[in-house]
């Protein structure tokens, strides 16, 4: 088996290989030795890995010095056109405030304690730590996007170098059924025209941000279906059949076509996750309802009465959208009735034995 062109391999065992870092043969030439050990298919992976960064260096204008600053701004060239506006708005202000930390900094010249570092000083904030994991997850992304585009020698940050702060297992928080009544019923008398949107949110189990971006195209009254375009999932959109119930608060809104969007307030404006929390608090506190209930719980709600009604966890998998089952498990404990023939076992058990007992006793 022959090794790859330019990979060869030394007398002591030791894989050696060279390259044009910047992918043309004007550029300057570098040789790679691998350590002792190295595998030929683990030299060959390492050997294809640096061509293609070398490849990804033609003719691409790089920063003679390259700061986080400038790799972060070349990150979000590329996201804006691949996220929704939301998403774009919070990787911006998460990006805003690493720039605050890193960037003047050399990318080649950090380091994982670093960001053990900034994980310490964020916390001493009272920064909660599922922001600051944010934070450095958003950091890392833009390091390995400019490593694999070449404008490194070396990932700085490599795999397993960073760990996530640790977290609570997440509040799975939802509607009791009295309680979305009391909340719909406040939201008929202050925000009436409210009402369609979050129960259409119930209906469903949508993000807020999923049912803010529905557009008159994700609409097919006559097949009854409403697909979601997902931007969480990278595209993948998400289908539903239509209910009556969702039918009918449909067919009560202005009609729009195309990319028009679903849900408008008075005035046509669209609603955004903004006026949808500021309606929904204050719907929830006129009610008198629990401050841990949030707008996401709305979504939680959905869920947990599909379990509640005991819909395997795989269809409400689907119904959410979740990409991973382990999302969908939180759910799980509220799905009781499989484990009714296991809990009489043991109450005829524990029954049989009292009796047992109340027998020998009289004897």
């Amino acid at each position: 088996m022959k090794s790859s062109p330019g990979l060869r391999q030394l007398a002591d065992g030791r894989w050696r290989f060279r390259l044009y870092v910047d992918g043309t043969k004007g550029g300057r030439r570098v040789q790679v030795t691998l350590p002792r050990g190295t595998t030929r298919r683990d030299a060959e992976a390492e050997y294809s890995a640096a061509v293609a960064r070398a490849a990804a260096r033609s003719g691409r204008p790089i920063p003679k010095r390259l700061t986080f600053e400038d790799a972060a701004d070349e990150y979000l060239a590329v996201q804006k056109t691949r996220v929704s506006e939301g998403t774009r708005r919070n990787i911006e202000r998460t990006v805003s405030r690493l720039k605050a930390t890193f960037g003047k900094r050399l990318v080649s010249s950090l380091r994982p304690s670093d960001v053990t570092a900034y994980q310490t000083e964020r916390l001493a904030e009272k920064v909660k730590a599922s922001t600051v994991n944010i934070e450095v997850t958003c950091l890392v992304a833009i390091v390995r996007k400019v490593y694999a585009w070449g404008w490194l020698e070396k990932d700085p940050l490599p795999r397993g170098s960073v760990e996530s702060l640790p977290m609570p297992a997440p509040k799975t928080d939802f509607f009791r059924v009295e309680e979305w009544q009391r909340f719909t019923e406040a939201l008929e008398d202050r925000r009436p025209e409210a009402v369609p949107f979050f129960r259409a949110l119930v209906l469903t189990a949508a993000r807020v941000g999923e049912l803010v971006e529905l557009t008159w195209a994700g609409i097919d009254l006559a097949g009854k279906r409403i697909t979601f375009e997902m931007s969480k999932k990278r595209g993948e959109p998400k289908s539903l059949p239509i209910t009556p119930e969702l039918a009918e608060i449909l067919d009560a809104l202005p009609r729009g076509v195309g990319r028009a969007p679903v849900f408008t307030r008075p005035g046509g404006s669209p609603w955004t996750t903004a006026t949808a929390r500021t309606a929904f608090y204050s719907a929830r506190d006129a009610a008198r309802l629990r401050k841990g209930l949030s707008v996401h719980s709305i979504r939680h709600s959905a869920a947990s009465w599909q379990a509640q009604a005991g819909i395997p966890l795989q269809k409400i998998k689907e119904s959410l959208g979740h990409s991973n089952i382990r999302q969908t498990l939180r759910y799980s404990h509220l799905m009781t009735e499989h484990l009714t023939e296991a809990v009489e076992a043991i109450a005829a058990v524990e029954k049989s034995g009292r009796r047992h007992r109340g027998a020998t006793e009289r004897t």
